[in-house]
This record gives C-alpha cells, structure tokens and sequence, in this order.
C-alpha cells in the first residue's frame, strides 16, 4: 500500500515532470520535494492543498488513497491512473 509520500512521487512521475518543475509548480524548493519523496518529512497542509489546486487530485487522495468522483469525471486532459490506481486526474 502506497504511503503519501509515495503518492506525491508517483503523481509526481505521471505527470512526466521533474522535481524541479514539480516543486516549483507547487510552491516548494526541490530539496524539500526530494525530503517528502523520500519519506523524510511530511507534506504541510499548504503544500497538499497547493498540489489539490494544481493538479484537481484530491486531498483525501493525496492522504489515504481514495479515489472521489472529482478524479473521474471533471477537466480537460485526463491523465489516466488505470494501471497504478484506476482514477482518472484532470489538469
């Protein structure tokens, strides 16, 4: 089961960016992304609502893994999940 910090990563990778993109799009430095990727520290709350905004994940996804129905539905460019968590994320 993926932890949060391993959600961040795998979003992260799907949405084929780099740290430094990544972190700059949420508002972070890349060695603090490096830190919760690597499950050294802990995304703020600030930080997962900046990544909810960005990206339409939500929060409850980002934390636990659970899938809304705001993932299957809603935006423009579905990037699809099937394989890793059968959600679809729109940006």
């Amino acid at each position: 089961m993926e932890n949060i910090n391993e959600r961040i990563k795998s979003l992260r990778k799907l949405l084929n960016l780099n740290q430094t993109s990544f972190a700059k799009a949420i508002g972070i430095s890349q060695a603090a992304l490096s830190d919760l990727e690597k499950g050294k520290s802990k995304p703020s709350i600030e930080t997962l609502i900046s990544i909810s905004d960005k990206f339409n994940i939500s929060i409850d996804w980002i934390i636990r893994g659970r899938k809304t129905g705001e993932e299957q539905g809603i935006g423009k460019f579905p990037i699809h999940f099937d394989k890793l968590y059968n959600i679809k994320i729109y940006y």
